[in-house]
């Protein structure tokens, strides 16, 4: 009796590591498998966020600027933006989801960020909140490739943020 008792604690102490070890690389590999989080999750509950640049494929650049709880265009002299357009910009940042999360090896990213449109978040001191970079969407995908904060995760992401190529 005492040695069966024996041989259970010895395959016990055996498997108890290994199954921990296991439940930590699940663990590590749960955000590839991620759905319907937010893709600008962190820019959605920060609450001094003060700029949103956008970097388009063709070298231009758009920054909004708030000031005094209002909008203006930097690059039109600080012009004032329209509610209507900033509540739509808004809407398309918040509302995008995250459809499928893929792993990468670093620096293999499959499409060229100077082909594609860069989004940035800034806060009040200057400091970039969240860097995506969003490849436009070829003729056969359903949803557009994207990279958010070079954290090795290729994101496939859905919602309105994809019309953003449109509205601008």
């Amino acid at each position: 009796m005492i040695k069966h008792i024996k041989i259970g604690l010895f395959l016990l102490l055996f498997t108890v590591p290994l199954m921990l070890y296991g439940i930590h690389l699940n663990n590590g590999r749960i955000h590839a498998l991620s759905r319907g989080n937010y893709f600008f999750d962190i820019t959605r509950n920060h609450p001094q966020i003060s700029s949103i640049n956008l970097k388009f494929a063709d070298g231009k650049t758009i920054s909004i600027n708030r000031k005094e709880d209002l909008w203006f265009v930097k690059e039109a002299d600080d012009y004032f933006v329209s509610f209507k357009k900033i509540n739509t910009l808004v809407t398309l940042i918040r509302n995008t989801i995250i459809y499928r999360a893929d792993a990468l090896e670093k620096n293999a990213l499959p499409f060229l960020e100077k082909d594609s449109l860069v989004i940035e978040s800034v806060d009040n001191t200057g400091k970039v909140i969240e860097k995506a970079v969003i490849a436009p969407k070829k003729e056969k995908n359903k949803h557009h490739y994207a990279m958010l904060n070079n954290d090795n995760f290729l994101y496939q992401i859905s919602g309105v943020v994809c019309f953003l190529f449109l509205l601008l």
